[in-house]
């Protein structure tokens, strides 16, 4: 009876999946896209980058706020800030301000969710193998990414926010990034960063532009 039991909810799940198109996944990373379009993200995250797959994953903290292409993000004692010109970069430990002008190829692939928002122009979407409750989950490959082989997106269900991003690079580095008070916000991103940080002198300005 337990076997039986068993394979029905295996029947189940796999009539549920069988259930969800791919063009239904298709749509579900569209509407992921229009509301980055649309409103701003926010939220905390931890990390783990793998840079090389015989050595063992950095963790990483950090916060993100990001809306198109504008984003804001502090990562350890780093400050990032982007407007859709100017790449600021202040660096607390060296008490330095970095000003540039990156090329599009570098802000693809900057953050987690700007590598999503890159990737969903070409990619093909399908449905996850797993789908826990309450989340929908996506996979994303494409051929077209130098860098970025597949993305996998669990996002929440009632409000696509992103739970859990897992990005696998050609080479065999890669990135999971876990999300945590994750919400949509009207308002826009802060992209300046203050250059009067208490305790500290004006900080060194390395401008690259």
């Amino acid at each position: 009876m337990r076997k039986l039991t068993n394979i029905f909810l295996l029947l189940s799940l796999s009539v549920s999946l069988c259930a969800q198109t791919p063009s239904e996944a298709s749509k579900t990373l569209e509407q992921l896209v229009s509301r980055l379009e649309q409103e701003t993200f926010i939220g905390s995250f931890h990390a783990t980058i793998t840079q090389d797959p015989t050595q063992q994953a950095m963790p990483l903290n950090g916060m993100l706020e990001m809306q198109r292409e504008v984003f804001h993000a502090n990562i350890w004692t780093m400050e990032v800030s982007y407007d859709g010109v100017t790449l600021a970069t202040y660096d607390e430990d060296n008490n330095e301000l970095t000003l540039s002008y990156p090329t599009p190829a570098e802000i693809e692939h900057i953050n987690p969710l700007m590598v999503v928002r890159h990737f969903a122009r070409t990619a093909k979407v399908g449905w996850s193998r797993l789908q826990p409750k309450g989340f929908v989950s996506l996979d994303l490959t494409t051929d077209d990414d130098p860098e970025v082989e597949k993305i996998t997106l669990q996002l929440r269900s009632a409000d696509l926010l992103p739970e859990i991003i897992t990005i696998k690079q050609h080479n065999g580095a890669g990135a999971t990034i876990v999300f945590k008070q994750q919400q949509w916000s009207r308002i826009a991103p802060v992209t300046n960063i203050p250059t009067n940080h208490e305790g500290k002198p004006q900080p060194y300005i390395n401008d690259l532009r």
